[in-house]
């Protein structure tokens, strides 16, 4: 990503690679972080990163896992607890695959539940929810890649419409993000029906041909003599839901509240002859989404601070020291959003994104780009294993072409970057350069090739259905975003009767 701002630098200086290396940076990286919104996501996301560093090195992380354990006690029940706890770790994906691995797979053996068919639950609920939930270590990237494609619209707005509020075009756009969406109800039908083919069934039925053996993981605190990582809380460590529950759930609040009251505020100084309806979501629509949401996890750290410290769980340093090793963990894809919004800008001025927009017009029909734009993100993730460096790619350049192809109507703007972000996670499951392929398999201690082989199958088969049956259906207008899920989810669901095999018997093993 950096050579494509050096290489559109380049273009910009006339070919000198010296002035094109200091624009780069003195120009491009630095104007990136210079506007308010821009420089907003930044501290965003650094605040939201130190809290979820305190949740997990107070053992609040873990003490989530403690409230599904129980009911790991059949290979249906464990397939969705492993849903059900990758549902309370919505947060954020490594840590949801660290949290639900280590803590789930000491009961596989007693339910024979197969460690490709646990891995594949498990990677699959981190990565989707941390790209769906409002509060996650991914919002802030997203909602930073919105901002910044709307600030290449220019005068392609329509006359007297006001830019839309980046977080609500965040959540405006949850219904047109197909794949994801279909991954989530295709691991649901699996673990209903007892149903698989091909590789994973494969391996279900090896894992039933394997010797039950009792669980031996101790309840209530940090497993002693366990190798504690930088945020693993310490051995001996209670392990409490509510120093989870308690920040992120002020986070929620303080940010919904934070919205409101700005965009109440905001309603009331119009002038009364433009003013619209005091409405919660005419409020919405004209908040100032970044700053609410630097309020909520402020208000969350806060609130995490004053629980461990209170509990004498850790100690002032300590809890300083989480709340920097989680800040860090946020820097990589902080670094790739700089970069992106930096592409943005050269590709901006160099006019790359009007040259794709002018040159497509005549030859790409409308109904087609939601459609393209997501098999673009399919190839684009699983060649890089990223999604968030595959949205900084694409995002630059569909803003343009999407208002230009759609007639300037934002709700195919939005459709569009639907497709984008939920497109770009395919690579993020199924492949192996992605990072969380691999910390799956570590965490789940599944092979890489397992994981792998057993997944890829299942995942393109939902990416097509996805693609044909969502984005492309959508796109021609056949119906709408809602009615596309149903169509995928009867579709999927006849897959899984008709196609898939029940495990040796179809029937329950008792824990």
């Amino acid at each position: 990503m950096i050579f494509g701002v050096w290489t559109g630098a380049l273009l910009l200086a006339g070919g000198n690679p010296i002035v094109a290396t200091l624009r780069t940076f003195d120009g491009y990286v630095l104007s990136a972080l210079a506007g308010k919104d821009h420089a907003g996501v930044v501290v965003f996301t650094t605040i939201l990163g130190g809290t979820i560093g305190i949740v997990q090195k107070s053992g609040g992380a873990l003490g989530l896992a403690g409230l599904v354990k129980g009911f790991f006690t059949s290979r249906r029940r464990g397939a969705l607890s492993t849903m059900a706890l990758g549902s309370l770790v919505f947060f954020d994906d490594y840590s949801s695959v660290l949290i639900v691995g280590n803590s789930l797979r000491p009961l596989l053996s007693a339910v024979r539940l197969s460690a490709a068919k646990f891995a594949y639950i498990t990677h699959t609920m981190a990565v989707v929810l941390a790209s769906f939930a409002p509060l996650s270590s991914w919002v802030g990237i997203q909602i930073g890649y919105i901002a910044g494609a709307y600030g290449q619209l220019g005068n392609l707005l329509p006359a007297g419409v006001a830019m839309p509020d980046p977080f609500v075009t965040f959540l405006t756009s949850l219904p047109q993000r197909f794949f994801p969406w279909c991954m989530t109800i295709f691991v649901l039908l699996g673990a209903l029906t007892g149903r698989d083919f091909g590789p994973m069934l494969k391996a279900e039925r090896a894992a039933l041909k394997q010797p039950s053996e009792p669980d031996s993981a101790e309840e209530g605190s940090s497993e002693k003599g366990a190798p504690v990582g930088a945020l693993d809380p310490a051995p001996g460590t209670p392990l409490r839901a509510v120093n989870a529950l308690v920040p992120f759930g002020i986070v929620l609040a303080a940010s919904f509240g934070g919205m409101v009251f700005q965009g109440l505020a905001a309603i009331a100084a119009m002038p009364a002859a433009v003013r619209p309806a005091v409405s919660i979501v005419n409020s919405l629509r004209y908040a100032d989404s970044v700053s609410a949401l630097i309020w909520g996890s402020t208000f969350g750290w806060l609130a995490a601070m004053v629980l461990v410290l209170s509990q004498r769980l850790l100690k002032l340093e300590e809890a300083m020291g989480a709340w920097i090793v989680g800040a860090k963990e946020v820097l990589e894809p902080m670094i790739i959003l700089v970069l992106a919004w930096s592409l943005g800008s050269v590709i901006k001025d160099v006019g790359t994104a009007e040259f794709l927009a002018s040159a497509l017009q005549t030859g790409l029909p409308a109904w087609a780009l939601p459609a393209c734009i997501a098999a673009l993100c399919y190839a684009i993730s699983f060649a890089s294993g990223s999604a968030i460096g595959t949205m900084g790619i694409v995002f630059p350049l569909v803003g343009p072409l999407a208002m230009r192809l759609g007639g300037g109507s934002l709700s195919f703007l939005h459709q569009c970057f639907g497709a984008i972000m939920g497109a770009s996670i395919f690579g993020n499951l199924c492949s192996p350069l992605g990072d969380t392929s691999i910390l799956t398999a570590l965490a789940t201690r599944c092979s890489l090739q397992l994981h792998i082989s057993t997944v890829i199958g299942y995942t393109c088969l939902v990416a097509l259905i996805a693609l044909i049956f969502g984005d492309l259906a959508v796109g021609l207008g056949l119906y709408g975003p809602l009615a596309a899920l149903g169509v995928c989810t009867a579709l999927m669901t006849a897959i899984k009767l008709l196609v898939g095999r029940p495990v040796e018997g179809g029937k329950e093993q008792p824990a």
